[in-house]
């Protein structure tokens, strides 16, 4: 608070107001002896923009003084620390503290018009003097209530342009007022701010003086902007019904939405007002009247209307209704230069507001092109701008976003961003990468940037304008934004000159490639036709489109329909007295003198240069040397080429503001100039249009241009200091080049060199390689002769990095050729090995394997290390000998706290082996690979640890779970490799040591649904990194590899995954990938025929032509292993063997790949299947394959059961069905279908019960075979695999769901008709059961069901007892006078009454037996249960099958003759399945038994969680004192019943209540008795809510929310008029209630049917309502009017 103030010559009173960091002084003149008012800043010390508003304001009050209604400013004093003083004329009031005082429900209407008159007449003279106020607010007009006389201050943000453009990127950090700034102030109206602006905030300030409240209410800046935008004004009389509906006319009028449509004029206003006052006067009614009949033109305003462009306009808005609902969609704009490319996409702007969306634009320059990504960087600056003026709770949740999406690479956007640090804090320096993965990592963050702010509920647009003058690195982005997956809710606009785009053009190349993969929307706008310029003309004079039609015609002709020559022209006009207004009429009228329109040149840079030449000198002077800078400059370098003042400069350039020549794109443009300038203030500036800045620096005489651009560089040179900054230094440069040739001191040219490499490298950090050459070969054109000997330096690093950028643009010969005049002038070996290991890296990426592996072998050579190119298998042997001497008595998980090589020589050494690791391995050089690794591994183990030791130790798991079939010691070097690539937190490597370690080692030691987290892992590494080959890699082997997902899940997975390899563009990874992709279609039944991978949109033939023409070996070896698996699974063993031929001489091409486990069992399996047919050498050589490669699986087994046992066990069952007898082949087949259900391979298990059941088939027992062969086709299925399922079902039609009653036998039985849909379900059920308890429960429900009995039992014999397994008991079942052999024991202990002697039969017969009446059929009447039960329709059907002999036993005594024999068939179909079933279900509840124990204990634990968790619920979402719901639970309940509502489109009616004088009540009979007081009126109230959808819910203190679903007005008040009349009538005694003696309620409410948004407005329109029901006396209920979505 602020006191003391001490100001000389002025004696100080008291405070009369205190608002908005403002306090205003009663003080008297010392001098004069006359009262004034001091208005200073509120605070101690204040900031340099409150300081220099508040001199701006001065200065503007004294520049004001002669304007009637203006509070007259006497002085500007300084006094404090920095603070100043306006002395001016006193007021006693403000509108404001006159609201409070009198105006709670609106000031009388005749005071109202006074002010309003007074206000207006001194807009009037505000307007003339080109003054828009832009705050008019009840605090800035003064009051003097002796007088009744107003007068206007506040004009800190007052504008001098009669039209001026409110930035839209800082649309959400609005100057002004909120309640009252005027829609095109927001900045989302692509309309400029006039006079008209402050009519609207007038309109708001009426309305709030006649009825006492705003006429819009909102919680955000976002509500503010789309309440001045979207939302229709109540009329002033709806809500004070003493306001005349005349009156309530005019205010409506003043907040029209639309400029034109408010007054044009202060005559008119004045008129209309008048005109009420005057009836007020004579005490007459003031009926409604035309309004505006008076108003005539104030202002030449050119109309900012979008005209002829309404087809366009719609197809934006489709697109930008795409973006909203989640789509990505690109839309190209494009035209002539001028045509309204850039205001036609601003009109999106206005229902983005609706959306709660962000649209931001950047631009590209033309001369201006030294770094990528500028204009999108522009672009992404505006998305933090916006979300700065987010309040701090949506702030923390953008910062955690961005953090989330950017990861350790967030300083690289920070410094195209910086402002975005202000929301993520300093970032530390990221990993340095080699241009592609730079490059890559650069464009995936960028990405990742926009997807945070592109999503649900906040749709980005995003605007690039001049996409002709884009640089390479943001067209490929664009592709990349366009074509992600992720992406969404983004509508991209580019626009472009299509003039300038011709066929070779980098954007045209760009839409070519993007047309095959996305539609793309394109929008040709041409120039405007004659009825368009003809309402254009017409508007601007506010006439008929007739009465100008000469002028118009005139207009079109010269300017050919050009809409920015159109305005241009207009303005001139004007401007030279063309067009007038009359004084009498106040109509505009114009001049078509043939004279004056021969001058007008019909070429608009012409036009505008001569316009130009019109300003004063100083003007043009600065124009040209803004030209200079670029389309937009900002004030302080523009001060310093001009070599004057900040001040000066901004009073120069101040008449080309007023003409809109240049355009301001910050406030700040406000706050210098004229005297003004004493602060660091720094505004930027853009010119309107770039043929305006093209007219500007025409004016440049061409004989001066390169000493205009050396001079510039220069004077920006000199102030930048010594140091450069990195943001100055290409502008810098790109001056200083321009005037380079008449640079001639020696040292000044070899620093602009020192200059050009700096610029050359850090274009080269953004990607843009070309502009990187250009200034490397600038730096070497400086350089004097003999650079080498003269600047070497300078010379070594500049030819570097020019070999860098030859080769990224695509130049090779010049990059070899500068990398031999590196090694030419190397010095060192070091430094010759560090070039060859640059060529190496070079030669690898553009495929020449050979020569990379040569160049990489002379580099090692160079260092000492011997390699050679074409190793032995003893010298792999030697090598593999020094791994062990060199680990020493260490163990392998010590290598990870190794010391860090410190050797430049072995760095590099084990840098260049790693730059050919991927050449070797895909080339399937012999013994090359394993070579280097292990040469690198003994570097490592030799002399430490650094990052490239990791993919080392990785790659050499790879060789011990491959060739040298050592997966455990493998193992513990690739987690050694995975550990130190996280030690050393390496992000470069990391995504190629994950990789190696999941898919060459990991998958040998552990379950292989375990390769799917970590591949993921990969994936979030490649992103991070940039390396795209390995994202790549990851994607394609992601989810593919866990057998635990069926196959359309995978598929699909896979299927998404593919899309990240399409963006990664590697082909060998996308053939890769799409090969098993193609398998799994194959197997779903998705592909031509059963024996290929091609389908519509797949040819393998010409992908593995592709593969074979690259040498990818590795996607030909998967190639053949595919193949070979499908038709081993469909039954062509000779194609079969064809391709495990094939595979045999490519084994090495599959090391240690899943693939490779894959290849050994289909191998297997082939020659199995083939054995029996071979000679007997063939079977010989064979056998000792089939035993080499069991015994390869057998220690793999024991290495990881989980993966491989059931594969050993499976080989185990083929071998004895070729060696072997066939019980103990069948025992094999056994134990691998178990031990591959427990480890979940879906696959083995189904082949391993395929394979035993034609065993059995070979043999014969075609019974046997049934069940294993029914659980192939069950497991195939519940697999996924629909084409083996169709194939075995054609085979055995046994399997068809239509033939279910058919056997393996050659004998076929005639089945009657059944209810196969019946049968087919139960068989699925019985199927789909694996616990035990629930299969005997369904199975029983199932049988009885599909056999018609009312109770059965199901009996197993085991070690020779009959057991109950299951039943279906009937009550009562009576076991009196039945001997024990008739009682057996049930599952649950109890006894069942059985005919045992019927059971025996059906066991020993394995008949089934159908009674019709068992009480007169004679077989059994004897048994002692049929005398004592006498059942009706029995049933007993055997099942038999090996390990399994059981009965089915069932009855049906309600009737006889219930079961037929057609249903026998069926039940022993169903039994028989049961009984496989329920081996199955025994097998898994044996398994389960071991974690029994444990389950419990967690049960246990969970339920006693769940109880707690429960009770914490309850807690956490009950109030503690009443007992109903808190507002926590209020909230979230008013959020589900939102959503309900929204959908049924029924009406949802909120009431707030408020106990009246409970402050009074709490505090006169205590905390308890106010306690117990609303614990009572809590009670009442939620016993008058009779529906159980109704809530209450306390809302805070003594408030509460009742929320009442499908509860429209009238039921409102009804519940409402009950609850209160309830609390009034407990007669809670309330001595100190100014309502009455007891306890009573005020109430609020609100009514509506859910829309859009949320439930925000419904509660603030009823808590509206209550608060007014309290102002009205309290006890009530008040009703807001019904609100419509």
């Amino acid at each position: 608070m602020k006191s003391g103030l001490n100001l000389p010559g002025y004696s100080l009173g008291s405070v009369l107001w205190r608002a908005d960091g403002r306090v205003v002084y009663r003080a008297r003149c010392l001098a004069t002896d006359q009262p004034v008012a001091v208005e200073t800043l509120d605070t101690e010390y204040p900031a340099r923009h409150q300081v220099a508003s508040i001199r701006r304001e001065g200065a503007l009050g004294q520049q004001l003084a002669d304007v009637a209604g203006v509070r007259k400013i006497h002085a500007v004093l300084p006094h404090g620390s920095g603070n100043l003083a306006l002395v001016g004329e006193l007021f006693d009031n403000t509108l404001k503290t006159l609201l409070v005082r009198e105006g709670a429900w609106g000031l009388p209407v005749a005071k109202v018009l006074n002010i309003a008159l007074g206000i207006v007449r001194a807009l009037e003279g505000i307007h003339g003097q080109e003054v828009v106020h832009k705050a008019l607010m009840p605090g800035h007009i003064l009051f003097d209530t002796v007088t009744t006389t107003v007068s206007i201050s506040g004009f800190g943000i007052a504008s001098e342009l009669d039209q001026e453009r409110q930035a839209v990127q800082m649309s959400r950090r609005l100057e002004g007022p909120l309640p009252y700034i005027s829609p095109e102030q927001t900045g989302r109206m692509n309309r400029d701010v006039d006079y008209r602006s402050d009519y609207y905030s007038l309109g708001v300030l009426l309305f709030e003086l006649l009825t006492g409240e705003l006429p819009f209410h909102a919680d955000t800046l976002l509500e503010w902007v789309y309440s001045h935008i979207s939302r229709l004004p109540p009329a002033p009389h709806a809500i004070n019904v003493n306001v005349p509906e005349a009156v309530s006319a005019i205010v409506l009028k003043l907040l029209s939405k639309e400029p034109e449509a408010r007054y044009q004029s202060a005559d008119g206003i004045i008129y209309d007002l008048e005109r009420c006052v005057a009836l007020l006067a004579a005490d007459q009614p003031i009926e409604p009247f035309t309004l505006g009949e008076q108003d005539v033109v104030q202002t030449f305003l050119v109309p900012q209307h979008l005209y002829g462009r309404e087809d366009e306009l719609a197809q934006l808005q489709i697109l930008f209704e795409d973006a909203v609902a989640g789509q990505t969609a690109l839309c190209l704009v494009h035209g002539y230069s001028g045509v309204g490319k850039s205001a036609l996409v601003n009109e999106i702007d206005r229902p983005l507001v609706r959306e709660r969306g962000f649209l931001v634009q950047g631009k590209f320059e033309q001369f201006q092109q030294g770094e990528a990504y500028t204009a999108l960087a522009t672009a992404y600056r505006g998305l933090v701008q916006q979300v700065l003026a987010e309040s701090e709770e949506e702030l923390d949740r953008w910062r955690q976003a961005l953090l989330d999406a950017l990861g350790p690479n967030a300083r690289l956007v920070v410094d195209l961003i910086p402002e975005l640090d202000i929301i993520i804090g300093e970032q530390p320096a990221v990993a340095t990468l080699p241009p592609a993965e730079e490059r890559n990592r650069l464009q995936i963050l960028l990405t990742a940037f926009l997807h945070v702010f592109a999503g649900e509920g906040h749709p980005v647009v995003l605007f690039l304008d001049d996409l002709q003058w884009s640089d390479a690195p943001t067209l490929a982005l664009l592709k990349r934004l366009v074509t992600s997956r992720e992406m969404s809710h983004l509508l991209l606009i580019g626009s472009y000159r299509s003039n300038e785009v011709g066929t070779g053009h980098p954007l045209r190349l760009l839409l070519d490639d993007l047309s095959v993969q996305q539609a793309i929307c394109q929008l040709p706008l041409g120039p405007l036709d004659h009825e368009a310029v003809g309402q254009l003309v017409a508007d601007a004079l506010c006439r008929q489109p007739s009465e100008v039609a000469a002028l118009s015609d005139m207009i079109f002709y010269k300017t050919q329909g050009n809409p920015f020559f159109i305005n241009e022209l207009l303005r001139q006009l004007y401007k030279e007295g063309g067009i007038t207004a009359d004084q009498q009429t106040g109509q505009w009228r114009w001049d078509l003198d043939a004279a004056r329109w021969a001058n007008v040149s019909t070429d608009v840079v012409e036009f505008m240069v001569e316009n130009l030449r019109q300003l004063p000198q100083p003007t043009q002077a600065v124009l040209q040397l803004a030209a200079c800078i670029g389309s937009t400059f900002d004030l302080e370098t523009l001060a310093v080429i001009y070599e004057h003042s900040i001040d000066e400069t901004a009073t120069a350039l101040l008449p080309a503001l007023k003409l809109h020549t240049v355009l301001p794109l910050h406030s700040d443009y406000r706050l210098v100039g004229r005297g003004l300038t004493s602060l660091d203030f720094n505004p930027t500036y853009r010119f309107q249009h770039d043929r305006i800045q093209q007219a500007a620096y025409a004016l440049i005489d061409l004989q001066r241009l390169q000493s205009v651009h050396l001079s510039v560089g220069r004077l920006m040179l000199r102030h930048a200091g010594e140091a450069v900054p990195d943001k100055r230094l290409i502008d810098i440069v790109e001056h200083l080049n321009e005037g380079r040739s008449l640079i001639d001191a020696h040292a000044e040219r070899l620093y602009l060199a020192e200059l050009n490499l700096r610029a050359g490298v850090r274009a080269r950090h953004t990607s843009a390689y070309d502009v990187a050459l250009n200034y490397l070969q600038v730096a070497l054109d400086l350089l004097p002769q003999e650079p080498w000997l003269n600047t070497p330096a300078l010379m070594q690093p500049l030819a570097a990095e020019i070999q860098q950028c030859t080769y990224l643009t695509a130049r090779p010969d010049e990059a070899e050729a500068w990398i031999e005049i590196l090694l030419k002038h190397a010095k060192t070996d070091l430094e010759k090995s560090d070039i060859l290991a640059t060529r190496t890296r070079q030669y690898a990426t553009l495929g020449k394997m050979e020569a990379s592996i040569l160049s990489a072998t002379q580099g090692l050579a160079l260092l000492g290390v011997p390699f050679t190119d074409n190793p032995t298998d003893d010298e792999v042997a030697e090598e593999r000998r020094r791994v062990q001497v060199n680990l020493g008595a260490r163990s392998i998980a010590d290598l990870i706290d190794a010391p860090l090589i410190e050797d430049e020589a072995v760095l590099t050494a084990i840098r260049l082996m790693m730059e050919i690791f991927p050449a070797t391995f895909l080339s399937g050089c012999g013994n090359l690979f394993p070579y280097l690794v292990l040469k690198a591994v003994n570097l490592s183990l030799r002399h430490g640890n650094c990052p490239e030791t990791a993919f080392a130790y990785a790659a050499y798991g790879m060789l011990l779970c491959g060739d040298l079939d050592e997966p455990e010691e493998g193992y513990q070097y690739g987690t050694v490799g995975l550990a130190l690539n996280e030690k050393l937190d390496d992000l470069t490597l990391r995504t190629r040591v994950i990789y190696v370690y999941a898919m060459f080692v990991h998958h040998w030691s552990n379950h292989w649904s375990t390769l799917t987290p970590l591949f993921r892992k990969g994936i979030e590494a490649g992103y991070q990194s940039g390396d795209l080959l390995y994202l790549a890699y990851s994607a394609q082997d992601c989810v593919i590899w866990d057998p635990t997902l069926d196959l359309e899940t995978a598929h699909r997975l896979h299927g998404e995954n593919l899309a990240i390899v399409r963006e990664c563009a590697y082909q060998d990874s996308l053939d890769s990938g799409t090969l098993f992709l193609q398998l799994q279609r194959n197997l779903l039944g998705l592909t031509h025929t059963p024996f290929t991978l091609s389908d519509d949109d797949f040819d393998e033939q010409r992908c593995l032509a592709g593969m074979r023409e690259r040498q990818f070996m590795t996607g030909i070896a998967n190639y053949q292993i595919y193949n070979a698996e499908i038709c081993l699974l469909y039954g062509d063993y000779d194609r079969a063997l064809s391709f495990v031929r094939a595979q045999d001489l490519m084994i090495k091409s599959s090391m240690s790949l899943p693939q490779l486990v894959r290849f050994y069992i289909v191998s297997f399996l082939t020659l199995t299947t083939h054995f029996p047919q071979m000679g007997r050498d063939e079977q010989a050589e064979t056998g000792q394959r089939l035993t080499r490669d069991l015994a390869r699986m057998t220690r793999l087994a024991n290495n990881c059961a989980d993966n491989f046992r059931h594969l050993q066990f499976l080989m185990e069952a083929e071998l004895e069905k070729i060696y072997g007898c066939p019980e103990s082949t069948l025992e094999r087949y056994d134990v691998a279908i178990d031990a591959a259900r427990e480890s979940g391979f879906l696959h083995d298990q189904a082949t391993a019960f395929e394979r035993a059941a034609r065993f059995l088939i070979e043999l014969g027992r075609r019974r046997s075979a049934e069940g294993y062969l029914r659980a192939a086709h069950h497991i195939y299925d519940r697999w996924g695999a629909q084409r083996k399922v169709s194939l075995l079902e054609q085979e055995f039609p046994i399997l068809r769901p239509h033939a279910a009653d058919a056997y393996l036998s050659t004998t076929r039985h005639v089945m009657p008709d059944l209810d196969l849909a019946s049968v087919m379900k139960a068989s699925r059920d019985i199927s789909g059961e694996i616990l035990l308890d629930r299969l005997l429960k369904t199975t029983m429900d199932i049988l009885l069901e599909n056999a018609g009995g009312q109770w059965g039992c199901l009996m197993v014999r085991r070690e020779g007892e009959m057991i109950v397994e299951a039943a279906t008991l009937a009550e009562p079942l009576t076991t009196k006078g039945l001997p024990n052999h008739a009682l057996l024991t049930g599952p649950d202990g109890e006894q069942i009454p059985l005919p045992v002697t019927l059971l025996s039969q059906v066991l020993h017969t394995g008949t089934a037996i159908v009674l019709h009446n068992a009480v007169e059929d004679g077989a059994f009447m004897q048994d002692p249960y049929m005398c004592v039960c006498q059942p009706l329709s029995v049933l007993c059907v055997p099942i038999q099958r090996e390990r399994f002999e059981g009965v089915l036993y069932m009855e049906n005594n309600l009737a006889s003759g219930v079961f037929s024999n057609e249903r026998v068939e069926v039940i022993r179909l169903l039994a028989a399945q049961a009984s496989v079933a329920i081996e199955n279900a025994r097998l898994y509840e044996q398994v389960q038994e071991h974690s029994k124990t444990l389950e419990e204990k967690v049960a246990e634990r969970t339920a006693r969680l769940e109880h707690l968790n429960h009770e914490l619920q309850g807690l956490a979402d009950r109030d503690g004192l009443t007992g109903v719901a808190n507002r926590r639970r209020g909230d979230a309940y008013l959020a589900e019943v939102w959503g309900r509502l929204r959908r049924e489109g029924h009406p949802l009616t909120i009431i707030m209540l408020d106990v009246d004088h409970f402050k009074a009540f709490n505090d006169n009979y205590g905390h308890q008795g106010g306690d117990d007081c609303l614990i009572a009126v809590a009670k009442m109230v939620q016993s008058q809510l009779l529906r159980p959808a109704d809530l209450i819910a306390r809302y805070g203190g003594e408030e509460f929310m009742l929320i009442l679903p499908d509860t429209g007005y009238s039921g409102a008040e009804i519940i409402g008029e009950k609850v209160r009349r309830a609390v009034q009538d407990m007669a809670i005694e309330h001595a100190y209630s100014s309502v009455g003696a007891v306890v009573t309620v005020s109430a609020g409410a609100a009514t509506m049917v859910p829309g859009n948004g949320g439930a925000d407005e419904l509660v603030r329109e009823a808590d509206i309502a209550l608060y007014r029901a309290k102002r009205m006396g309290r006890n009530q209920l008040q009703q807001a009017p019904i609100i419509v979505k």
